[in-house]
């Protein structure tokens, strides 16, 4: 792939900026110390141009285990495949033992998440008193919570509000209680692939 150069009028935060908050250790704590570098190596490029491809040609195979799910897509005409062992040879994600790991439910992540049992707990625990009662506005996260956010944030920029903080970002804000632990692989697929706006009917897992 070709580099596209330093992401421009981006502010370029470290690892270091996390520490005194303690979401560095939170992040260690579930295995997902990894997803604090988006960069190719210490070079610092981005591949954006390459990412935007990939993405417009992305397709899905169907699978029968979440460790078998792969997204699929060309660049430059050649086949670029993005798996749970892939990542892995990118980075060490998800560093904690494999069988302290869960796969949470789609239905509870993606689709209905405000109608899990914890979901008002979960509110309390990312969002300042008595901010959640309408509208969930990002201004209105706990500081560990909005750094959280920037982990969670994929490399291709959203088109849509940025405002609001969509339901389906809740139940992975709350992981920095500590539990579950659900492999990062798993979110990062999960999220391109809905980015995609597949219908929930066409998803190869359910």
């Amino acid at each position: 792939m070709g580099r596209t150069g330093k992401r421009k009028g981006k502010k370029d935060v470290r690892e270091g900026d996390f520490c005194p908050f303690g979401i560095t250790d939170k992040l260690k704590a579930l295995g997902w110390e990894a997803a604090l570098k988006s960069y190719d190596g210490e070079s610092k490029n981005l591949y954006d141009a390459e990412i935007q491809e990939w993405m417009a040609t992305l397709r899905c195979p169907p699978f029968k285990a979440p460790l078998k799910m792969k997204l699929i897509g060309t660049v430059n005409n050649i086949k670029v495949e993005m798996s749970y062992d892939s990542l892995r040879r990118i980075a060490k994600f998800d560093s904690t033992p494999a069988n302290q790991y869960i796969f949470p439910r789609l239905e509870d992540l993606y689709f209905n998440p405000h109608k899990y049992p914890q979901w008002n707990y979960m509110l309390d625990y990312i969002f300042l008193p008595g901010t959640t009662s309408g509208k969930l506005y990002r201004r209105n996260l706990r500081i560990e919570a909005k750094l959280m956010l920037v982990v969670c944030t994929n490399v291709i920029p959203r088109r849509g509000d940025k405002v609001e903080v969509r339901f389906a970002k809740v139940p992975v804000l709350y992981m920095l209680h500590g539990s579950p632990l659900v492999p990062n692989r798993f979110l990062v697929l999960n999220n391109i692939c809905w980015s995609k706006q597949w219908g929930k009917e066409d998803h190869p897992a359910l």
